[in-house]
């Protein structure tokens, strides 16, 4: 596979490619507005002598000067600039941005979807509990699920192994079936062993108890009994209360926290974090369905954002008007899928993004103003009042240099006002 550096190359060559609506925008324009201000001076040249006592000589000179005033140069390297600057104050901000075009499609979001373990959640589940069922004690069904679970790179299995603690045999596993959003399968010893949640058990016909304790589940059948569950509990990432404050702050209308938990943890967490809306007990499918459900739901005008790391989660960071992944723990397929990849995982950058994003969009809608209004004024002024041509020069390279310097306030004078809170 390509290496980490390789990943953030392609990242920003792709950045470098994709224009905003804007930019494209102004291309096309430029493109039109030229020879519209070309044959506009012709027109000037032979008009002008027939309407006012103005000579050819006059006339040219005019013309000369309107041409100077009216060239787009102010617009067509501010514009990029800004966009370009945006990107590469978010690249110091440890966020990475697959188009200048995301810029101006953050500017639109108002709804933001989180995925939950691994990113509003640090993905690092602890055991809190182990209760066997039937001949079966706490060593062996732990033992034997950290066997079961040795081929599989989920957060969940991975903890399982660690708090297992022992060196685990993937060799001993004859056969290995992972289900996505259910468990996985597997023959050990001449045993079918099942590992995940009451549905897959359900599937197989056994039944299994529905702890009330909040936390993730991982149920085991062998031989087709029932042998006990592991309850693992996930911690909150410190900064995670913060972003959703943040978000809200900002005008976001609605947050909502996809998740293949338990209901009751999914509830836990979206009430202690702020979230108006949760979805618990989603299979991968189930989670591109309630992400389409909230698109249709809302306004046209506006974006939705799906923020995710898992490998579940690349189809709908795919589907959402704005993708966006952790890219530390994050799988390459959702990087991959991604437009946006935070490469600290710290849920903190969202806000401090969205910020980012709208200081930009005023720079950009400022140049624009800016440019447009002082050249009118000016090719009025160099064609009815007769100005020199240096002031001419001045104004088209003076208000160039305006817009230029305005676009570099973002990536010299923008300053996050959302603080970062140091771990220790």
């Amino acid at each position: 596979g390509d290496s980490a550096i390789a990943k953030v190359k392609k990242l920003l060559d792709e950045a470098s490619s994709r224009k905003s609506k804007t930019e494209m925008v102004l291309s096309r324009f430029a493109a039109i507005y030229t020879p519209v201000v070309v044959g506009l001076a012709a027109l000037l040249i032979f008009i002008l002598p027939l309407f006012f006592d103005w000579t050819f000589s006059d006339s040219i000179y005019s013309a000369m000067i309107l041409l100077v005033i009216s060239c787009p140069c102010a617009l067509v390297v501010s514009v990029p600039l800004a966009y370009f600057a945006g990107i590469g104050r978010a690249s110091r901000d440890k966020t990475l941005l697959r188009g200048s075009d995301i810029l101006d499609g953050l500017s639109r979001v108002k709804t933001f979807v989180f995925d939950k373990t691994g990113t509003l959640t640090e993905g690092n589940f602890r055991l809190q509990s182990i209760v066997p069922a039937g001949d079966w004690d706490s060593e062996s069904l732990l033992e034997t699920a950290a066997e079961v679970l040795s081929l599989s790179n989920h957060p969940i299995a991975r903890s399982v192994r660690d708090a297992w603690g022992g060196i685990t045999e993937s060799d001993a596993v004859d056969s290995f079936k992972e289900i996505k959003g259910k468990g996985v399968m597997a023959e050990a010893g001449g045993r079918r062993i099942l590992a995940g949640s009451s549905t897959l058990l359900l599937q197989e016909g056994i039944s299994s108890p529905n702890p009330e304790e909040p936390g993730s589940i991982v149920h085991l059948a062998v031989g087709g009994k029932y042998a006990g569950y592991l309850l693992l509990s996930d911690s909150i990432k410190q900064d995670s209360a913060e972003a959703i404050s943040e978000l809200k702050a900002m005008g976001t209308r609605h947050l909502v926290m996809l998740t293949g938990d338990r209901k009751d943890r999914g509830e836990q967490v979206a009430r202690s974090l702020g979230i108006d809306e949760v979805k618990s007990e989603l299979l991968p499918e189930g989670k591109m369905a309630a992400l389409e459900d909230i698109i249709t739901r809302s306004p046209e005008d506006e974006g939705v954002a799906f923020i995710g790391d898992g490998l579940n989660d690349a189809p709908v960071i795919l589907r959402a008007d704005i993708g966006m992944a952790m890219g530390g723990s994050g799988t390459d397929l959702a990087i991959e899928s991604a437009d946006v990849v935070f490469m600290d995982d710290n849920p903190i950058r969202i806000p401090r993004l969205m910020n980012l994003a709208r200081f930009t969009r005023r720079i950009v809608i400022g140049n624009i103003v800016f440019a447009l209004v002082i050249k009118l004024g000016f090719m009025v002024l160099g064609v009815f009042a007769g100005l020199p041509m240096w002031v001419a020069v001045i104004g088209d390279v003076g208000v160039s240099i305006l817009a230029v310097l305005n676009s570099l306030r973002i990536l010299y004078g923008y300053k996050s006002n959302i603080v970062i809170k140091k771990t220790i």
